[in-house]
């Protein structure tokens, strides 16, 4: 669908490999592989991840050149425009008052992922 995606856009005559950022997820290792081969050729910024979409598992995630040259041309845009600006930092306040307190009964269902009764 991806890749169909790509293709219908060249058709239109836009640049895919501008306009596209895409987040594809599998389960079977072997499909991950091919869709991190297939976008990388394609030269489309993807974050490829094995793992399960349904629970949230996530075994590996691969970032495609093209997704790490666009973050790293995000990042040097922004110091550019931050260079000629005075930047002013607050701390957060490491008080009591501003931490949430938990009781260890509910430290303990955190802890063994009990959320919810069933």
């Amino acid at each position: 669908m991806v890749i169909a995606r790509a293709d219908a856009l060249l058709e239109q005559g836009i640049n895919y490999q501008e306009v596209m950022e895409v987040q594809a997820i599998d389960i079977d290792s072997l499909c991950v592989d091919m869709t991190y081969i297939q976008l990388t050729l394609l030269h489309i910024s993807a974050e490829v991840i094995h793992g399960n979409s349904l629970s949230f598992e996530i075994f590996r995630k691969w970032y495609t050149p093209a997704y790490i040259m666009r973050a790293t041309k995000r990042q040097f845009s922004n110091i550019n425009k931050l260079d000629s600006e005075v930047i002013k930092v607050k701390l957060p306040d490491d008080t009591n008052k501003n931490k949430i307190l938990y009781t260890d009964e509910e430290l303990e269902v955190f802890a063994t992922g009990k959320l919810f009764a069933i």
